[in-house]
């Protein structure tokens, strides 16, 4: 189980990584970065379109990779777990948060990955395991300061009707 829950920790890693890298795949996850107000609740904010497209292309890999329903079920669990984590508004104490973040993705690194400056959003893509950003040379350079700006690059977070629609509109039509 062990090995399995850390396959599929890199298999998210490189599935969030393709989520920035892929225009059609950023369409739906960029709904997600657009808060700007980031928390707990921000672990939730994920387009419809992205969790279908994400559960079925994750429902594959395991099934080809003959992950155990078990095992798939304890790692989903983690996965919210981190989540919920992560996008939290905590800050730790700086001793937890350098022995922690040597093992997994603590706030502070997360919160990089939601900085409203691309060169940060396009970093810091793990979500269990914080290895996989210094491994794969993902990691930001930067490190979080409380006021830093959140969300996308020069935009705005948007009503929920407008966040619905934003993956189908033309791209000249979405930016403000």
């Amino acid at each position: 189980m062990a090995l399995d829950l850390v396959v599929l920790d890199l298999w998210i890693y490189a599935w969030h990584r393709l989520n920035h890298a892929l225009p059609l795949l950023w369409r739906f996850h960029e709904v997600h970065h657009l808060d700007e107000m980031l928390d707990t609740s921000t672990a939730l904010r994920f387009h419809f379109g992205e969790v279908v497209i994400s559960a079925v292309v994750r429902a594959g890999v395991t099934w080809l990779l003959g992950v155990p329903f078990a095992t798939v079920l304890v790692f989903e669990t983690l996965v919210v777990l981190a989540a919920l984590f992560q996008h939290s508004n905590l800050k730790l104490p700086p001793a937890i948060e350098r022995s922690l973040s040597l093992v997994i993705v603590t706030p502070s690194i997360h919160w990089m990955h939601h900085h409203a400056r691309r060169e940060d959003t396009d970093s810091n893509y793990a979500t269990i395991l914080s290895v996989w950003d210094r491994i794969f040379l993902s990691i930001s350079p930067h490190v979080r300061e409380l006021d830093m700006d959140m969300g996308v690059e020069g935009l705005h977070d948007q009503p929920l009707p407008r966040l619905i629609l934003r993956p189908f509109r033309r791209k000249r039509q979405t930016l403000k």
